[in-house]
């Protein structure tokens, strides 16, 4: 049974195969410190190839990120009081880098035997700065972190769906093959465009400061999906706000700033639409119920 000196030891030096997967991130969402927004979650899946030593291609919500990184990311948390304010990538958990909280981290218990999508691993927990109490699963056979999630599941960092590949082409990682891959949503988007050519977007008519006429951000005529930035002309309240409409039920938005855990998002249901609100500075209970009543119908 390896220690977690070992464990740590082969995380952050070990050479990584080309690999082809899923990561998932869940985050809690920041509140007021009150309880309000109520409690939320931001969860957000992308589809990544990386081939040795630091090429990745990263797919999320039709957009297409390739890069080559030369230097390891480490796992590492927010130092302001929220540590769940990073920026999410798969380059998190695979091969590691040796800084970041893991670097200063306590194993609480030695590694026990688990499993984790599909793959045999050593489950650890930790004492890691800014993020506190951690479970993380280490992969038996390559740097990778499976699994890193709090207790109560709140946060939650994940590998799923892996594949060691022989190889990647080199077209994968090449910026004009990622350009040819958004043309779907390249022609959504113009879609969305065109269908709103002549038409209101959707602004409520109460605000607690003078607005100006709507941005549209994203849409897919397919779906009724629509996002649209609000102009906020002055203070008071928020002095940035994005409004994104879905299907009720739908999974929510979280393309943008809304997939940002350190942005604050109201939701509500109106008829067929689900509603969410993402400002940089939350509304109260009252103006916030002035800002759905003044909503137009849709």
């Amino acid at each position: 049974m390896p220690t977690w000196s070992e464990l740590w030891r082969d995380l952050t030096s070990a050479p990584c195969p080309p690999l082809a997967g899923a990561y998932t991130v869940r985050c809690p969402r920041r509140d007021d410190g009150r309880g309000w927004p109520p409690p939320d979650t931001v969860t957000t899946v992308e589809r990544f190839e990386f081939a040795p030593p630091g090429h990745w291609r990263r797919e999320l919500d039709g957009r297409v990120i390739v890069r080559e990184e030369g230097e390891r990311v480490s796992l590492m948390y927010a130092e302001d009081g929220f540590p769940w304010a990073f920026e999410p990538s798969p380059e998190r958990l695979v091969a590691p880098g040796s800084g970041g909280a893991l670097a200063a981290a306590h194993p609480l218990a030695d590694p026990a035997p688990a499993g984790h999508g599909g793959r045999a691993g050593w489950a650890v927990p930790l004492d890691a700065p800014f993020a506190g109490t951690l479970r993380l699963v280490v992969d038996a056979e390559l740097p990778l972190v499976l699994l890193a999630e709090t207790p109560g599941g709140a946060y939650r960092e994940e590998l799923t769906d892996l594949r060691v590949l022989d190889g990647v082409p080199a077209r994968r990682f090449d910026p004009a093959d990622a350009y040819a891959a958004e043309h779907a949503w390249e022609r959504r988007w113009q879609a969305m465009r065109s269908a709103y050519h002549d038409r209101p977007l959707p602004s409520p008519a109460y605000w607690p400061a003078p607005l100006g006429e709507p941005t549209l951000i994203d849409g897919d005529p397919a779906t009724g999906l629509l996002v649209v930035m609000l102009d906020v002309l002055d203070a008071p309240g928020p002095a940035d706000a994005r409004l994104a409409r879905t299907p009720a039920g739908a999974p929510p938005y979280t393309g943008g700033s809304f997939g940002d855990p350190e942005v604050y998002v109201h939701r509500w249901r109106a008829g067929r639409w689900d509603w969410s609100l993402a400002v940089d500075e939350p509304l109260a209970p009252g103006e916030l119920e002035k800002v759905i009543a003044s909503m137009p119908a849709s």
